[in-house]
């Protein structure tokens, strides 16, 4: 049950089903990544959306994508894997979540960054945005 809930959650995130994913989070739940903290279902799914929306901003396209698999520790490990289109060039960004669920809601989500990777896309990001203006 607990491996759907999580698998569900994803997949939600991933096609920009908010409203429906927040059903999935406990009242309480935590949301941690490496710049603090947030807590209750509507400020998590919040950052969701603002992460979706700055992102459609910034690139041409964006896709998303996603895995899970249990953890040894009776927890959820969600895979993430943006495709980022800037001009003719793609790019993809891997992260990962933790997700811990209890009484058939997520009470916790731990997101991390996959070292290197948001060096990578910045640079990206830089090659493509001058591409552009050289064409």
């Amino acid at each position: 049950m607990s491996l759907e809930i999580a698998k569900e959650f994803a997949s939600m995130i991933d096609t920009g089903r908010y409203d429906e994913a927040t059903q999935l989070l406990s009242d309480s739940c935590e949301y941690t990544y490496s710049e603090g903290k947030y807590q209750g279902r509507e400020n998590i799914i919040f950052i969701y959306r603002m992460n979706d929306r700055e992102s459609k901003k910034l690139f041409d396209e964006v896709s998303y994508a996603s895995e899970v698999e249990p953890t040894d520790d009776g927890k959820f490990r969600i895979n993430f894997v943006d495709s980022l289109r800037k001009g003719r060039s793609w790019h993809k960004v891997r992260s990962f979540q933790v997700l811990q669920i209890e009484e058939g809601q997520i009470a916790s989500i731990h997101h991390y960054e996959i070292p290197g990777e948001i060096e990578s896309l910045r640079a990206f990001y830089g090659r493509a945005t001058a591409e552009m203006n050289i064409s």
